[in-house]
């Protein structure tokens, strides 16, 4: 057992170093685990910390909504593991959505280890003797429970039936809902019972500890950070200035500065 976390861990570093992942961060570590049931944590460390206070997160935000989480579709593009969130909404309290209900796209995820291998597959092969590859395509093959969730910071993406507090932009590049700073700033949470809402506590666990994915601090027990009333976040709402336009602008001429380039070094090819 030793053995195959030392291959694990040496694999999930080399694919996470590898990988493309929107949140830009500055540098980027990985280390990975199999936990107790057998499947993988995944945990991007980043020299990015998390807002420490509510108007970072109000001021770019396009969108501002509160609800539940009714299900979650996630998949691997360029061997990175992202989401689709279905959030059924109980109120909006920035921006103008008449829909009850929107998608939402982030980073991170859970996705079958079989997937997964299958997709990185060609990378496994470059680091793994013959005889490993093939112990870990077999375990992918026959293992059909095991899973590779992505987390980031020990902070993890939503889960179904969660009840959520949503920051949004608009992606510029396809015109689809993103969370405001990736899930980097962290989980916030609402309390219908109290209409209250704070941010999850990140998981110490996940930094290379051996965890249980089947509950990643969704329960009683999760501490709550930065917790606020509906009322409370509604006045910070009011009176912190909106930059969501601005954001959008510079988006877009990253956008066209990332297009140059390309077009530049294929001249150049």
């Amino acid at each position: 057992m030793h053995k195959k976390i030392n291959i694990l861990i040496l694999f999930f570093s080399f694919f996470l170093m590898t990988a493309c992942n929107n949140s830009n961060p500055t540098t980027s570590t990985s280390l990975s685990k199999p936990n107790e049931s057998n499947n993988v944590i995944i945990d991007g460390i980043y020299e990015i910390y998390p807002i420490t206070n509510y108007e970072d997160s109000i001021s770019p935000s396009e969108f501002i909504v509160y609800g539940t989480v009714n299900n979650i579709t996630s998949h691997l593009e360029n061997s990175s593991i992202s989401s689709t969130l279905e959030i059924k909404i109980k109120g909006v309290l920035k921006g103008d959505i008449k829909s009850k209900k929107i998608s939402v796209n982030s980073d991170g995820g859970v996705v079958s280890y079989n997937e997964f291998f299958e997709d990185t597959k060609g990378k496994l092969k470059g680091i793994l003797s013959e005889e490993d590859f093939e112990k870990e395509e077999n375990e992918a093959k026959n293992n059909k429970t095991k899973k590779v969730e992505s987390v980031a910071n020990g902070r993890r993406l939503s889960k179904v039936n969660d009840n959520v507090l949503l920051f949004l932009q608009t992606d510029v590049s396809n015109g689809k809902l993103v969370i405001t700073g990736s899930f980097l700033n962290g989980l916030f949470m609402w309390n219908d019972k109290n209409n209250t809402f704070y941010r999850e506590s990140a998981d110490q666990s996940y930094y290379g500890e051996v965890v249980d994915t089947s509950d990643s601090g969704q329960g009683t027990e999760a501490l709550q950070e930065m917790l606020i009333s509906l009322d409370e976040l509604k006045e910070k709402i009011r009176i912190t200035k909106d930059t969501s336009e601005e954001v959008k602008d510079i988006y877009k001429e990253n956008i066209k500065k990332t297009d140059k380039e390309k077009a530049f070094d294929k001249s150049c090819e």
